[in-house]
């Protein structure tokens, strides 16, 4: 899994700097901005984990 820590890290780097944004001083409006960008963000880095975890499996090739 070490040759994959780069993509990892840069998969959830933007969910990481949503979730700071999250501050007590935010209003209304822009908690909600800033909870919709968290949520962009961490179904993102899902798709990339998946992504990322696919490309360790074996390719499945119909018998022909």
């Amino acid at each position: 899994m070490d040759e994959h820590q780069g993509a990892i890290e840069a998969a959830l780097a933007p969910v990481r700097e949503a979730f700071h944004a999250l501050d007590g001083d935010l209003t209304l409006d822009e908690l909600r901005v800033a909870i919709r960008r968290l949520h962009t963000a961490a179904e993102q880095a899902d798709d990339d984990l998946r992504e990322i975890k696919l490309a360790d499996q074996p390719r499945f090739s119909p018998p022909e």
